[in-house]
Parts: structure tokens; sequence; C-alpha cells
């Protein structure tokens, strides 16, 4: 019920009421109130009240920092915002606590090509792939991310994986292959 007080008071343009039902929140139980906050937050968010919305996320992780939501929304904030050391923070964060959400995945896998990490992108646009296959947006991305890798760094990565690995043995100096 407070979810849906808070998301018609702001359709309504009744941000008093909607400030007075976010204040409601703070006094469920935890779990409840961080889904509240993050609900809110991203509302806020949507309906371009970006900095209530941020402040209302940020409340959300502080009474459940375990909301994967909550980080991969904060992450799309702060990168908005110019942010994108803070923003891969929170995106790995997101994807940490819930590794099979493939947006968070290829979000991340943006923000790491945006930052030149091409490989480091690569391997989340797969990610992505491999927990929905029909993300068109990572396919793509991985498309233009494989064409950013010069082929002299594709023949030395396929060089390293073909390589025998060598142990050698600390106690014994012996090497085995």
């Amino acid at each position: 019920m407070p979810v849906m007080l808070i998301f018609w008071s702001a359709l309504a343009g009744r941000t008093k009421l909607a400030l007075n039902t976010k204040n409601a929140i703070r006094v469920t139980p935890k779990k409840s109130a961080a889904r509240l906050f993050y609900t809110y937050g991203a509302f806020s968010r949507q309906t371009r009240r970006t900095r209530c919305g941020n402040r209302a996320i940020s409340s959300a992780l502080e009474v459940d920092p375990n909301l994967a939501d909550a980080h991969s929304e904060l992450a799309t904030a702060l990168l908005t915002k110019g942010d994108s050391q803070k923003a891969e923070a929170h995106y790995l964060e997101a994807a940490r606590l819930d590794p099979k959400r493939a947006d968070t995945h290829s979000n991340l896998g943006s923000l790491l090509l945006r930052e030149g990490k091409t490989s480091q992108a690569i391997i989340q646009y797969e990610e992505a792939l491999r927990i929905d296959p029909t993300l068109t947006e990572a396919a793509e991305n991985l498309r233009v991310a494989n064409r950013a890798i010069p082929a002299s760094s594709l023949a030395r990565r396929s060089n390293i994986l073909s390589t025998p690995c060598i142990l050698i043995s600390t106690t014994r100096g012996e090497m085995n292959r």
C-alpha cells in the first residue's frame, strides 16, 4: 500500500504526501524498507526527479547494502553524473550480489568498453549473453568490442591459452609438465 501511495502522490505532483509516505517507510521492517526506498528512488528517477531518486536509492543501500537492484540503479545514476569509477564499483557489486542479471553484466561491459578495458568488457558481454541470449544490445556491443581488439593481442591470447603449464614444486625444486 505505501508504494502505491508514493506512486500516485508523485504522479499527482503531491510531493509533500509522497515525502511523508517516504518517512513512513523508515519504520517498516528492514528488507521491506530497503525495497520501498529503492522503488521510490527508481520511480523518482524515471519521472526526472533524479536528485530525490538518487537520495532514496542511497537510503535503500544504507538500510540493505545487499540490494543488487539498488546498486545497479545507483551505478547508472553515477555514470550519468560522470563518476565512472564509483559506477563500476556499484555494477561489480550488483553483479556479485545477483550474478544472473544479464542487464547488469551488459551495462558493466559498456562502462568497461568506454574506459578502454576491452577484454574485461568482452567477458561481461559474453556473460550477459550466456544468461540471456536474446539481449541484442549486448550482442551488438560484443561485436564492437571484438573489433576493437587488435589481431595481434587476439593471437597472443589464444597462444597463451594453448601453452602447456609448467608447475614448479617449491619443496623439491622439480618441474612437472
